[in-house]
């Protein structure tokens, strides 16, 4: 029983590669140019660990490319913080003494201010820093 549905699966798999190809050509040649093409259009990760400490953000710089995923791990060692680039949708909090990491795609070029999301004293309306997307 397991056999046959093994068999049934491959087959069904083995159509579903051909009618999604469009390729009147050999099946094994349009499976190898489709793998390609899914691996060359993955996004670019970056990732980066930012601290959140005395009112100011470690890097408070970073950069990356258009298209890339960026991974940011918020590291607050005593406070609570956050981390908003409103232009992607982006708002990360962590609470006091604690990590917490997110993504986002950089879909468009340009500077953009990321700030302090959670209030966190005196110093936090200076909070900022600049995510560059080339």
């Amino acid at each position: 029983m397991k056999k046959s549905l093994g068999i049934l699966l491959l087959m069904f798999s083995a159509l579903l590669l051909y009618a999604c190809t469009g390729n009147s050509g050999s099946l094994q040649q349009g499976s190898a140019t489709s793998s390609q093409g899914q691996q060359s259009s993955l996004p670019a990760v970056k990732e980066f660990t930012i601290w959140a400490k005395d009112w100011q953000f470690i890097p408070s710089n970073i950069t990356v490319n258009k298209g890339d995923l960026v991974k940011i791990t918020l590291v607050n060692p005593d406070v609570a913080h956050g981390i908003a680039i409103p232009e992607f949708g982006f708002d990360l909090k962590a609470g006091a003494r604690e990590t917490a990491t997110g993504e986002f795609t950089a879909g468009k070029e340009g500077n953009y201010t990321f700030f302090c999301s959670v209030y966190c004293g005196e110093g936090h309306n200076g909070m900022k820093g600049v995510l560059i997307v080339k």
